[in-house]
């Protein structure tokens, strides 16, 4: 019996089809095919002789028949409204997805084509599929004539709709260049179903039943979307299907205590992405399917512990990979507004004896606010004492290296106004252990107001140039104020060469901060960069640690004071400053 059923649909498709030929074309002519749309306009569909018989290409009934729509030429679909129109290759069946998740399935006699990538739709089959899905109400009798479906109040009308007969004839009639559909006469009619819930609640068993087509197993399983891709929620439901998919612009890395978040911003909302996946332990893949990339992959900064971040396109996903130095523990995505998606990912730390054991260990970096007390260091324009300027600038750059360097200490020699000898200052430093030593002034120069201005570092040696000395002689000065001053006092050139020689250990080292906080300077401010300089400055005789003494600005300069100041120069200084330290110390171990 199913043999014979099976014989006499075939039988069907054979007579349907030996009735619809067209004839053929003479070279330079185009065949259309005319159809009116439920709005009363008139659109015309190229027709497409395969073998004897008449298609249509899928994206003409994409653009013409589904204004606005968004037609998918890799998943062979036609989006409109939150509803997708869903087609194969070499396929009798058409199903349409519904915005509510619900599927509608209508099966056409004659298959779709690929021919060159492109697919063709069975002309006038595909028309009565959308009826069949609930689309379009589709009159045959003059022409191809869409009206809006109405649903019917008859039961039995929900499974079974009729797509043509056994005994059709079709009539085209030729207009010029044209060719149009004029009559279809019926004389029985043969149906499909849709998925009803009368059609769903029917048994599973192996009888075909006339008029009820099931649907192929590899159908009834769950698409690869719903099993890939993560739901776009109700971002999907604010978006148009007609508008452009998004494009990848960039990715950005923020560091946490426990791993690294990874932030991927597009242009346009991101509708739909896939769960970020681990590969082999320390590389992080996430994929965003109907998507573009519009970046390089030189372009993505990414911090310490990540080795290296890699985009690219496969058809219409873009896929990104993360590759890390140590082990991920796991990753997990959320969104962040509609056009952003962030992923977390927690690091397993690498278990090394040596590392552990070091890692109680803390950075000690020493700023030295120069001046204070009844030192009031030098006096500006507008009477600006120095002293007030470098304690302030300290204590926002101990703030600014805190809070970018959890595992490193700031300790100010002083943090009230308070004074202090030179030699007390090196010798705090020693005691606490410090990595690095920072003395912090304000530059002066002879007369008020002066032209000379801007920032400027100087390292420990012998002066070789009349402003260096010069300088060195006004922060030296200080030692008239202390007590037991006397061998600091009579310190000739041949004894400054000799302690320079005792920190021999930390020239080079003294010499790169230097560099490293001067290029900081310049790019954070605005101030002239007057380089580095060398000098006998006294606070640095006997620091036990690379150590630099750092000229903000001129307090003799009316532009410099005012910046100086300021809360806005002051903070752009000692950010500077922070971020050099920071630069510094992760390239020393």
């Amino acid at each position: 019996m199913v043999e014979l059923i099976t014989f006499i649909r075939f039988c069907t498709v054979i007579t349907v089809s030996l009735f619809y030929i067209i004839s053929s074309v003479s070279a330079g002519s185009v065949s259309h095919v005319s159809v009116i749309m439920p709005t009363g306009n008139t659109v015309e569909l190229p027709l497409h002789s395969i073998g004897k018989h008449n298609y249509i290409l899928l994206s003409d009934l994409a653009t013409k028949i589904f204004a606005g729509s968004v037609y998918d030429a890799n998943k062979k679909e036609i989006r409109f409204n939150n509803n997708r129109l869903r087609f194969a290759p070499t396929s009798f069946y058409i199903i349409r997805n519904l915005p509510t998740g619900a599927e509608i399935t209508a099966q056409m006699p004659l298959p779709t084509l690929t021919r060159q990538k492109e697919m063709f739709a069975p002309l006038p089959y595909v028309f009565t599929a959308l009826e069949t899905v609930k689309i379009f109400t589709v009159d045959l009798k003059n022409g191809i004539h869409l009206r809006t479906y109405l649903e019917k109040n008859n039961a039995e009308s929900k499974i079974n709709k009729p797509i043509l007969s056994d005994k059709s004839t079709l009539s085209i009639q030729e207009k010029g260049n044209k060719k149009e559909i004029i009559t279809l006469n019926t004389e029985k009619k043969q149906s499909v179903s849709t998925q009803s819930d009368d059609a769903v609640n029917l048994k599973t068993d192996n009888t075909v039943k006339p008029g009820i087509y099931r649907l192929p197993t590899d159908l009834e399983k769950p698409s690869r979307e719903q099993l890939l891709y993560a739901d776009a929620g109700q971002f999907a439901e604010s978006i148009q299907p007609k508008k452009m998919p998004p494009s990848v612009k960039s990715v950005l890395f923020t560091v946490t205590d426990s791993g690294y978040i990874c932030t991927v911003h597009a242009d346009r909302p991101i509708l739909t992405f896939q769960k970020p996946e681990i590969v082999q332990g320390n590389m992080v893949k996430v994929r965003i399917p109907n998507a573009l990339l519009n970046m390089k992959n030189n372009s993505i900064q990414y911090p310490k512990g990540i080795e290296g971040v890699h985009t690219d396109i496969i058809r219409d996903i873009v896929v990104i990979s993360i590759k890390t130095e140590n082990t991920i523990e796991n990753v997990s995505s959320q969104r962040e507004g509609a056009n952003s998606v962030r992923m977390i990912m927690k690091m397993t730390e690498k278990k090394n004896p040596e590392k552990n054991k070091e890692k109680g260990k803390q950075k000690i970096i020493i700023l030295d606010p120069g001046h204070g007390g009844e030192d009031v260091g030098a006096i500006g324009i507008s009477g600006t004492y120095e002293k007030d300027i470098t304690l302030a600038v300290a204590k926002k750059a101990k703030k600014y290296i805190e809070e970018r360097m959890p595992d490193t200490k700031v300790v100010l020699t002083r943090d009230k106004d308070l004074f202090l000898g030179l030699k007390q200052r090196t010798e705090f430093a020693n005691k606490n252990k410090g990595i690095l030593f920072v003395s912090i002034h304000c530059n002066a120069a002879p007369s008020k107001p002066h032209p000379a201005n801007g920032f400027e570092v100087y390292v420990l040696r012998p002066g070789k140039t009349k402003d260096a000395i010069r300088v060195a002689e006004r922060e030296n000065a200080v030692t008239a104020l202390e007590k037991n001053n006397e061998a600091i006092k009579k310190m000739t050139e041949e004894q400054l060469i000799v302690a320079t020689m005792a920190q021999s250990a930390f020239v080079k080292m003294s010499d790169k901060f230097a560099a490293i906080l001067k290029n900081s300077v310049h790019k954070k401010t605005d101030l002239a960069d007057r380089g580095i300089a060398q000098a006998g400055f006294y606070v640095l005789v006997g620091a036990s640690m690379p150590n630099v003494l750092a000229e903000l600005a001129f307090i003799t300069n009316e532009k410099d004071e005012k910046y100086l100041r300021s809360e806005e120069g002051q903070n752009e200084l000692a950010l500077a400053l922070a971020e050099s330290v920071k630069e510094f110390t992760d390239g020393t171990p």
